[in-house]
């Protein structure tokens, strides 16, 4: 959950957000039109890296390429 723990961090120190990351529970945000997505969607279970180079990069290019060509004002954070 490293990943889940610098969201918070840094929602904490720019945003003065403080939220429990203990459950690692984002839902809250889609309701605020927030979508989350890693650029490799699937992984072996404890290695990381191990799915990179088998075509999610060009999936996950092309949803973000899309979502920016039909939405307006949207803000993406690499």
């Amino acid at each position: 959950m490293p990943s889940i723990k610098n969201i918070y961090k840094e929602m904490e120190n720019d945003l003065n957000i403080k939220k429990d990351f203990t459950n690692g529970n984002l839902e809250y945000l889609t309701n605020q039109g927030v979508l989350l997505i890693n650029q490799v969607l699937t992984v072996e279970s404890h290695k990381p890296g191990s799915h990179w180079k088998q075509g999610w990069e060009k999936f996950s290019a092309n949803v973000i390429e899309k979502i920016s060509s039909d939405e307006e004002n949207i803000v993406f954070i690499l």
